[in-house]
């Protein structure tokens, strides 16, 4: 192989490193899936905006309709599927035993609430990205909705192909 060719590789390699990884809505675990549909939510600990650590567990879901959402500011993927997050939340926010729950992957929580237009969003830091690492490897945005019972019930990873519509129906139908 050429030095040329070493370049070209090379810069490939880290161009897929470094770009989102498309995925399937089941959580496929070649997505970078750790949890798949149909898994109980794993025990996670974020910070809250006030500095305090936040463990969850799955008593933290049992009787809500929850959707998750991981997220990072400078992420265009992310910025481009902010605004259907913020209108599920604009719709949802009142909604009975509904929780929203996002957390910003490899940042704090301050900087993650910066992210998002609505000051009720709940938003939390995840600066080692340790809670992020018990859902998965790679990529995001990544949206789970969990029943009331804590499992995992449908994963949206990169592109949220529903409309905020359809994405609220789902909530409610959990």
């Amino acid at each position: 192989m050429t030095g040329h060719n070493i370049i070209i590789s090379a810069l490939c390699s880290a161009f897929l490193f470094a770009s989102c990884v498309t995925g399937g809505d089941e959580g496929d675990p070649g997505d970078g899936n750790r949890i798949v549909v149909g898994d109980t939510v794993p025990v996670f600990t974020v910070e809250n905006s006030e500095g305090t650590y936040v463990q969850f567990t799955k008593s933290n879901f049992t009787g809500k309709k929850t959707l998750l959402v991981f997220f990072y500011t400078k992420c265009k993927d992310c910025n481009r599927e902010k605004p259907k997050v913020q209108r599920v939340w604009d719709e949802l926010e009142d909604y009975p035993g509904f929780q929203l729950i996002t957390i910003a992957r490899g940042e704090d929580a301050t900087t993650g609430r910066g992210f998002w237009n609505r000051a009720t969003m709940p938003c939390y830091g995840d600066m080692d990205k340790s809670a992020f690492l018990e859902f998965a490897d790679h990529t995001v945005p990544r949206l789970y909705t969990i029943n009331p019972q804590g499992i995992v019930t449908w994963i949206a990873i990169e592109h949220l192909d529903l409309s905020e519509e359809e994405l609220v129906a789902k909530i409610k139908s959990l």
